[in-house]
């Protein structure tokens, strides 16, 4: 036992003051250890003094792996190979017990893990989007080739930890490349879907512009699903189902456009006029219309709109701050901002008609109302300003003597 504890402790010296150890000379450290390890297996008596000489080699051969070269440490895995074998006796497994670069190989390997987590959840995640847009089997296929990945590489790295197998006891190169894949086709997902998204939602709108409305509800559809941060494509979206009378699809479409996009003040004017169409809300329409007048000026501002899109849509925002005001009896607001429209675009029709509501509701002014009404009427033909039907009904009422009227109710809702 003697000659084999001086062997051991020889050949760590020879490593200890060699600045260039190589791994055969690891390698026989290593066997001078086993040796030792073996013939204390069969039982032979050993003086404490060796044991406490074998102690203190083991120590030097644990302080001396923090430092071991790298071409040295690479050879672990392939000694332990060579073994085949369980339980391998600690000093076959030097490199992950030595720390250092052993443990920066296990930081490396719970990294690449979780990029590898990162990356495939995002792809699943475009995968679910891509699928939504209607039935696909390649989309669903893939979707669930990325879940078993995912699922495989969570189940295999706690496996890993379970039976302590660190990361220089596997194969993690081939891991590292699998994650640089993933991690660039998310990259790449990323970087594509919001131009794919823009790119439809530019078609649904030329499409909303030639009144091909099915068209256009597709790729607005496909363009939210693919991209649901993007505000404007929200509001395209929610234009066009508005279009189709599907009216409270739109005004949640409106809400996501506002989510999004809290500056466009177009989406206030929808909502304005959905709040008072679908549940007569007209605190909530005022509200909103305050809203998009504020955000409204600023582009005024800013000087991002012609004097024509200004006009037309000062007029607009005035005709539904009017409309609310008309439906909580602020009769005075309602006026001024109407006689404020018509000023503005005297060519068309809902302000008439409006006006028209509020003279026959606030003091029958039969005169005023016949007046407005018969503008309302003959500015209603030909253009598209939005007139709700029972304003055109109170219209026709207005224009008969008023000895002939018969009074009924004049509501602002829609029938």
């Amino acid at each position: 036992m003697d000659d084999f504890v001086s062997a051991y402790s020889a050949k760590l010296k020879n490593i200890e003051g060699s600045q260039s150890a190589g791994p055969q000379d690891v390698l026989a450290v290593l066997l001078a250890r086993e040796t030792i390890s073996r013939t204390l297996a069969i039982g032979l008596a050993i003086e404490p003094a060796f044991l406490s000489n074998i102690q203190t080699c083991d120590r030097r051969l644990k302080d001396w792996a923090k430092s071991m070269p790298a071409a040295v440490r690479t050879q672990f895995p392939e000694w332990r190979t060579t073994l085949a074998k369980d339980g391998l006796a600690w000093w076959w497994s030097l490199d992950e017990q030595s720390g250092g670069t052993g443990r920066f190989r296990q930081v490396w390997h719970i990294l690449t893990w979780a990029v590898m987590a990162i990356a495939i959840s995002v792809l699943i995640e475009y995968v679910r989007r891509l699928s939504n847009l209607g039935p696909s089997v390649s989309a669903t296929v893939i979707q669930g080739l990325l879940g078993l990945a995912g699922a495989s590489a969570v189940f295999g790295f706690a496996k890993d930890r379970i039976a302590g197998l660190a990361a220089a006891r596997r194969e993690w190169r081939g891991e590292i490349w699998l994650a640089a894949v993933l991690s660039g086709l998310a990259i790449a997902a990323s970087f594509a879907s919001p131009r794919i998204a823009a790119h439809w939602a530019r078609v649904g709108a030329e499409e909303h512009g030639a009144r091909n409305l099915t068209e256009a509800r597709t790729h607005l559809e496909r363009a939210v699903r693919l991209e649901p941060e993007d505000g404007l494509a929200h509001y395209g979206f929610g234009s066009v189902l508005e279009d189709l009378r599907e009216e409270v699809a739109a005004e949640a479409e409106y809400r996501e456009a506002l989510r999004w996009d809290n500056e466009n003040f177009l989406t206030y004017i929808k909502l304005s006029r959905l709040s008072i169409v679908l549940r007569q809300n007209y605190v909530v329409a005022l509200e909103l219309a305050e809203e998009g007048w504020e955000r409204f000026n600023r582009m005024v501002q800013a000087k991002k709109l012609n004097a024509d899109e200004e006009a037309k849509l000062r007029y607009d925002l005035r005709k539904y701050r009017a409309w609310a005001n008309l439906g909580l009896q602020r009769f005075k607001p309602a006026k001024d901002e109407l006689d404020q429209a018509i000023l503005e675009c005297p060519k068309r029709a809902a302000a008439y008609c409006l006006r028209a509501v509020l003279s026959y509701n606030d003091s029958k002014d039969w005169l005023a109302c016949r007046a407005d009404g018969l503008s309302c009427i003959a500015t209603s033909r030909g253009q598209e300003d939005e007139l709700q039907p029972d304003w055109l009904s109170l219209a026709q009422s207005c224009v008969s003597p008023p000895e002939t009227k018969k009074p009924g109710p004049a509501s602002q809702r829609r029938r």
